[in-house]
């Protein structure tokens, strides 16, 4: 067993930090030391930035959806593990479909509306239950397009890291193809793509489990 690790979770900028504190306080309540990282300003730097501040001392990175994309440059400085949870992954260029969602979607002002209004309300009602959706609405930025479609800087060998991958489901069915490829250990924990706030105590065992692999390989 694990003993007392301690975690960071890197929250999608798209989202912000609030919707992944239950996650933390499953892992705490297993042993851990486990935080969320703020999610700072607007910009690649800055959101870098912010991410290696708070991953300071970690010794794994929990890194979901869009926060993947940063993990490699992160782990790299703090010396961490990483868990990519149902995460893009560093220098994987946007789906075609992704581009012209993102085209269908600039405001006049030349910038995105928050993630939650990128989808049918329905959708982002089952996603994001009860007061969840206002939690996450008083937090998400209005990002340029710039920001999803170009890359953080990412180490040269990242994919060499001790890392593995969780996905919830298919949607990322592609990068945990790539992650195996890569030799990490990869886990598919059934549900949708916020289902750590759906299910933390299941996703903090599943996350638990996936790093006891990486530290059996040490």
């Amino acid at each position: 067993m694990l003993g007392r690790v301690r975690i960071v979770l890197l929250p999608s900028p798209l989202l912000g930090p609030a919707i992944y504190r239950p996650l933390a306080a499953a892992l705490t309540e297993d042993g851990h030391a486990a935080s969320v990282a703020p999610v700072v300003g607007e910009t690649l730097a800055s959101v870098l930035d912010g991410f290696a501040l708070a991953a300071d001392g970690a010794e794994v990175l929990v890194a979901h959806s869009n926060a993947g994309r940063f993990s490699a440059t992160v782990a790299d400085e703090a010396g961490a593990r990483v868990v990519y949870l149902d995460a893009a992954l560093p220098e994987h260029p946007p789906l075609p479909g992704f581009v012209a969602l993102l085209d269908s979607l600039v405001e006049p002002d030349g910038r995105l509306p928050g993630w939650t209004h990128w989808w049918p309300g329905a959708e982002i009602d089952r996603l994001l239950p009860g007061s969840w959706r206002a939690a996450v609405e008083a937090e998400q930025p209005r990002l340029s397009p710039d920001f999803l479609l170009l890359d953080p800087p990412a180490p040269s060998g990242w994919r060499a890291q001790p890392a593995g991958y969780l996905a919830f489901g298919v949607t990322y069915r592609t990068e945990m193809r790539d992650a195996a490829s890569y030799g990490w250990p990869v886990l598919e924990h059934e549900g949708h793509h916020l289902q750590h706030l759906a299910d933390p105590h299941g996703v903090a065992a599943a996350l638990l489990g996936l790093d006891q692999r990486l530290t059996d390989r040490a």
